[in-house]
């Protein structure tokens, strides 16, 4: 048997998030936190989304875990329903602060899991 859980690696996830990153395929954290539909025009997408999904998670637990406590139980306390990409930022922001404050921490997160990825050019 497999040790389970946040901490602990997840060797398809990883592969997976590795050629998502090589591929380009993983969205910014901006747009990550409002996903509410897995795009299934192509299974690399899908494969992309469930590995970032897993690293996201790994690393809120790992480095943000009251605030995670805090995310997780607020939800559970919503009711039912859609939300508007507005109100799903609203609330991720509310227990992690700004997206844009963390996605450079988590894109060093990424770099720890996968290696360290060039950046990618800018158009002039």
């Amino acid at each position: 048997h497999q040790p389970l859980g946040p901490t602990c690696d997840n060797p398809i996830r990883l592969g997976d998030l590795i050629q998502a990153r090589q591929d380009q395929l993983l969205l910014s954290l901006e747009n990550f936190v409002v996903l509410t539909r897995i795009p299934t025009e192509q299974p690399q997408q899908i494969n992309a989304v469930y590995a970032q999904a897993w690293a996201l998670f790994r690393y809120l637990f790992i480095h943000h875990r009251p605030a995670m406590v805090k995310y997780l139980t607020d939800l559970a306390q919503q009711p039912p329903g859609s939300r508007s990409a507005w109100m799903l930022k609203a609330e991720f922001e509310t227990a992690f602060g700004p997206v844009g404050e963390l996605e450079p921490a988590w894109l060093a997160y990424l770099d720890e899991l996968t290696g360290p990825f060039p950046a990618q050019p800018t158009e002039d």
